[in-house]
């Protein structure tokens, strides 16, 4: 996480640097776009590719979605991981070359693991009667806001290519449960405590620092 941030702000001061000249995107500008970072992603790797329309010079809408197709979350071995990832938002961009913008952003996330790990059976108040080591499914639904600042900076002379470091501040509300196991229980990891807490379910609302860099191409 440490070497991720120091890269980001590496890159953002090179953008500087480079994209000095007035920026060629206007109202009704159509843009696609590519968030390479979260393939690195250590925790929830992800495909993530979005859409952005300006409709006036300084305001614009976008959405990205996204496939989650690893995950390190877990102790236990993990088997398959798959879910989606939706982030509507809505931008101002703001100064005479309009490259910087502030964003408001919604999260929904929806990612199902399956492990294999130890996990309590017939459990009453979330103490077990026994454990079993085999095979189930752990599924997670996020829900979120996001307060994000951006800067777009053009990579080509004819304003097709551009890249957008981001940073933002938010809050996320996690309910994670076993899928499909009754009278079940399991010890997930909880952000809060910062241990292992068995239960059948686990909700939560932690803090988010969503960061990032885009790959963008004008239609």
């Amino acid at each position: 996480m440490k070497y991720t941030l120091i890269s980001f702000v590496c890159c953002f001061l090179i953008l500087q640097s480079i994209a000095q000249k007035k920026q060629e995107l206007f109202a009704k500008d159509k843009l696609i776009r590519v968030n390479f970072t979260s393939l690195i992603d250590p925790f929830e790797t992800n495909f993530s590719v979005g859409y952005e329309k300006r409709f006036k010079d300084n305001f614009a809408y976008s959405i990205d979605m996204g496939y989650v197709f690893f995950n390190s979350f877990y102790q236990g071995r993990l088997e398959k991981t798959g879910g989606v990832i939706l982030r509507p938002a809505i931008r101002y961009y703001s100064g005479e070359s309009k490259r910087f913008y502030v964003e408001a952003e919604m999260h929904y996330k929806n990612v199902t693991n399956k492990v294999l790990d130890w996990i309590g059976r017939e459990c009453v108040n979330n103490v077990s009667a026994y454990e079993e080591y085999t095979t189930f499914k752990i599924r997670k639904k996020v829900i979120g806001f996001n307060l994000k600042v951006g800067y777009q900076a053009r990579l080509s002379n004819d304003n097709r290519f551009w890249l957008e470091p981001y940073v933002g501040l938010g809050i996320k509300y996690k309910n994670t449960f076993l899928v499909n196991e009754p009278n079940s229980c399991f010890a997930f990891n909880n952000f809060l405590s910062r241990g292992r807490q068995r239960v059948s379910s686990l909700k939560e609302s932690v803090p988010n620092i969503p960061f990032g860099i885009r790959f963008l191409v004008k239609l």
